[in-house]
């Protein structure tokens, strides 16, 4: 479990000096979110979140999220992901990051 352990810091750490540096925030999107996974591996490339906007249908883990990262916000986009429209994107406003129910994490939209 140590060497594991060791391998994700080096992993993070040999990954912080490929991303290129941030402009400010960074808003990200996160359909599916579960417990945030997508935001919580930016946050350890050393990126500085803005507001996490997070679509998920299950109370839980939107608590979670919301007790680990300071700009989540569940208010915007429905909690079923079927029913986002173009104006929910929209009220969201500029979003850098967009991810998906498998953490995979994409370019702007």
């Amino acid at each position: 479990v140590e060497e594991a352990r060791q391998m994700q810091g080096s992993l993070a750490e040999r990954m912080r000096d490929l991303v290129l540096p941030a402009k400010g925030r960074i808003n990200v999107m996160s359909i599916f979110n579960g417990i945030s996974c997508g935001a919580q591996a930016l946050r350890e490339l050393g990126l500085e979140l803005g507001e996490i906007h997070v679509c998920d249908s299950e109370d839980i883990v939107n608590l979670i999220s919301k007790s680990n990262f300071d700009g989540i916000r569940m208010d915007v986009l429905p909690s079923n992901a079927w029913l986002i429209t173009k104006e929910h994107v929209e009220k969201c406003g500029p979003i850098q990051v967009f991810c998906n129910s498998v953490g995979a994490v994409h370019g702007a939209l």
